[in-house]
């Protein structure tokens, strides 16, 4: 999560700095640009997680089966990272612009719309486990993104006043 908002950082500062120039083309341009590096950024860090995540694991403990789900919980997670890295950005761009209230939309609607209703859905009536609490946040990081990117690309937030 922390490289995420360290790139989410860095967008909102993007996108607000042009904005209050009165460029909101070059903010649009500079939270995709913030969201390509990201992507970049996370396949390195999903790479680590899937074939380095069980050596992490090791660091902390020598049980083979926490080993074995922890190692499945990050090879997991690890499909999700270029698209958490993209909602991350891109709800920075649009908090910068003052869209707050679609990003709360967005951030609700993934964690309790999906992830939760999910995690229960799978890990508990499906019997998946852990292993499914995991996909069901892999899941909302997934449709969170899809969202995020739906409302930025409206543009809305280009004409808001703050």
């Amino acid at each position: 999560f922390n490289p995420g908002q360290a790139f989410q950082t860095a967008a909102t500062t993007l996108v607000g700095q042009n904005l209050g120039a009165e460029d909101p083309w070059t903010a649009e341009r500079a939270a995709w640009q913030a969201s390509n590096i990201a992507i970049a950024f996370s396949i390195i860090l999903a790479l680590g997680l899937v074939f380095l995540g069980r050596f992490v694991v090791f660091l902390y403990t020598d049980d083979p089966t926490v080993i074995d789900l922890s190692a499945d919980c990050l090879r997991i997670i690890a499909v999700a990272q270029p698209f958490m890295m993209v909602a991350f950005v891109l709800v920075g761009g649009l908090r910068a612009a003052g869209d707050t209230r679609w990003a709360m939309y967005i951030t609700l609607a993934g964690i309790w719309g999906v992830r939760i209703l999910l995690a229960y859905a799978l890990a508990i009536r499906a019997g998946a486990g852990l292993r499914g609490a995991w996909i069901a946040m892999a899941v909302d990081m997934i449709v969170r993104c899809v969202l995020v990117c739906m409302r930025f690309k409206a543009g809305h937030w280009k004409r808001m006043r703050v």
